[in-house]
């Protein structure tokens, strides 16, 4: 029987959706926003009468009777509930972050949201309180007391933060992930990405020297033993489920290789001061086994981590000593350009996957422009990071490894171009488009071979772009050239100008006269269909148009019967008669002409 994954729900749904930045956060926050409202259907909570709201309001009400004997998507709900209003605080933290400082009320607003999602939180512990599966329950732990330490760390504002409370609190949650990941209730990318972004913290909070991931897990091993003993309800379900201590000493581990302090890139070489900072960097880059797109956000996850101490170092760093200043600002340069050329280097993952699938697309439209779609997504988010990284200090001055860049930019573009959409124009019969675009790109990327010294000249992380890949986009950029020109020309014959189109005689009108070139053969043009006939609307304006041909014949006498002295008599029953016909004839009105007579 399937068990529900409250972690997966959440955490896992993040990682499926790559989020990063602040608009992210923001869509996943309204995309929660649609499963509250499909939740509270199911669970029958909508109150259409919003006449005194609160007062009628189902929500507040639901207790864990409810939960154990009505729907267990009570659960998920509340589950939502929490998970919302953490999105919105971490979409106001990447803002900020991005910013560099906080506008307005910002930090108030994000702690607001904080301390709401703590105590639903909360309540979702008490609502689920009697779950008979351990594996749903032990999740529903672990969220409320991440989301704890969420709120300990960045909604409650106090000058000392509670480190006894943040540690247990956090050690107990990852110590409960990593043994459900064990037992395959979670998936490892969900629980890497927990790590990832908790372990350092964990570290610094608990006193500990180090900051390697063996250091926090043998914090974890002491702080869940705290935990037991001291009857936490997740730790004690934890060991009644044969959960067993792995304690583990870093000290004692004598082989481990020396931190190298030093860091040397391009034209440029600093010192890591910070010992913990120097650990993370060894511990990102020995990690270099990627499998999945997964192991890129844990990556991601911790150059983040190592921005965030750096740009904390340099906030309080004596800025009058300029060549300690100097040093940190080429650390920090450094890791930004590390941070988002592995965000491109997993764009770029998922790029060759799409790719793949693309070339094994059938004919099929509509499958192909949403394949489209997803590719030209994956691609404009490339050509996005690589600017960013043109524009770091120490990369926009150095020539050769911004032409490298530029070069990366224009050979994702011309894949998008010329792999994708004119094959798209080729498929709709729209060959001079298509042609066009071919002879477009060749010509972007010989303009840019030629301006460089060399394709391979500075290599790019992961290979990003080598001489290899070049040549297989021009290969690819001549064989669609050479099956298009063709059929552009053939097309370019059949589609003259209108007005020489307007005035061709059509194939029957010239059948027995000329001889009939395939040219001449159109669906538009077998037989003569001249005038277009196209239906008006009847106006008013008809009988308007119609009173100004209408005559009316004057009844006066002849000019020569009129000197005529014979004077005839008339008897009395015709004089009313001939009574009106003495009268001068006029016009009448509008409808009055046309109708009164």
């Amino acid at each position: 029987m399937p068990v529900y994954s409250p972690i997966a729900a959440t955490y896992g749904a993040r990682i499926e959706q790559f989020l990063e930045t602040a608009e992210d956060f923001d869509k996943y926050h309204r995309k929660v926003n649609t499963k509250l409202r499909h939740l509270r259907h199911h669970c029958q909570l909508v109150t259409k009468d919003t006449r005194k709201y609160s007062a009628k309001d189902h929500y507040p009400q639901i207790t864990s009777k409810d939960y154990d004997k009505k729907n267990k998507l009570f659960g998920a709900l509340v589950l939502m509930h929490a998970e919302r209003d953490l999105a919105f605080a971490e979409a106001i933290r990447l803002r900020i972050r991005h910013r560099g400082k906080p506008k307005g009320s910002e930090l108030r607003l994000a702690a607001t949201r904080l301390k709401k999602a703590n105590s639903t939180a909360q309540k979702l512990v008490q609502l689920t309180e009697n779950e008979q599966q351990w594996l749903t329950r032990a999740q529903y732990l672990a969220y409320a007391k991440i989301v704890h330490v969420e709120f300990l760390l960045h909604g409650k504002q106090v000058k000392t933060k509670n480190s006894a409370l943040i540690t247990s609190e956090l050690a107990v949650a990852l110590a409960a992930c990593a043994y459900l990941r064990d037992k395959g209730v979670l998936p490892a990318d969900v629980v890497d990405l927990l790590n990832a972004r908790y372990e350092y913290t964990l570290s610094q909070y608990a006193g500990s020297n180090g900051s390697s991931s063996a250091d926090a897990r043998a914090v974890v091993s002491q702080a869940i033993e705290q935990a037991r003993q001291a009857e936490d309800e997740l730790a004690v379900l934890l060991f009644n489920n044969n959960y067993s201590l792995k304690v583990e000493d870093a000290d004692m581990d004598v082989d481990a290789p020396v931190v190298d302090n030093t860091v040397n890139w391009r034209s440029f070489s600093c010192t890591i001061a910070d010992s913990q900072i120097a650990q993370l960097i060894s511990d990102v880059q020995a990690n270099t086994q990627i499998r999945d797109v997964a192991d890129y956000g844990d990556k991601i996850a911790k150059w983040e981590t190592i921005l965030a101490m750096q740009e904390e170092r340099i906030a309080h760093l004596d800025t009058d000593i300029d060549d300690t200043e100097e040093n940190e600002q080429i650390l920090l340069a450094y890791i930004k350009f590390q941070r988002t050329f592995t965000a491109t280097c997993r764009d770029v993952f998922l790029f060759n996957r799409l790719w793949k699938q693309w070339e094994n697309l059938g004919s099929a439209m509509s499958s192909r422009i949403t394949k489209y779609k997803e590719i030209e997504r994956i691609v404009k988010n490339i050509i996005a990071y690589l600017k960013e990284i043109t524009e770091l200090p120490g990369v926009y001055s150095d020539d050769d490894l911004v032409a490298q860049l530029e070069l990366a930019t224009l050979y994702f573009q011309l894949y998008l171009n010329a792999g994708c959409l004119a094959s798209l124009y080729q498929t709709k019969g729209q060959y001079r488009e298509s042609l066009a675009l071919y002879v477009n790109s060749n010509e972007q990327l010989q303009a840019v071979i030629h301006t460089i010294n060399g394709i391979d000249a500075v290599p790019l992380p992961e290979d990003i772009i080598t001489l290899q890949k070049v040549q297989a986009l021009q290969s690819l950029i001549h064989t669609g050239w050479k099956s298009v020109i063709a059929l552009a020309e053939y097309e370019a014959e059949l589609n003259k100008s209108a007005i020489v189109k307007r005035f061709r005689p059509t194939v029957i009108e010239k059948i027995d006269a000329n001889a009939v070139r395939p040219s001449d053969v159109h669906l538009d043009n077998l037989f003569p269909l001249r005038p277009i006939i196209k239906p008006i609307g009847a106006k008013p304006t008809l009988f308007d148009l119609a009173f100004n041909y209408i005559d009316y014949e004057e009844k006066t006498p002849a000019k020569s019967q009129s000197q005529e002295p014979v004077v005839q008599q008339s008897s009395p029953a015709s004089e009313p008669q001939s009574a009106p016909d003495a009268q001068p004839a006029k016009k009448r009105g509008f409808l009055g002409g046309l109708f009164g007579r």
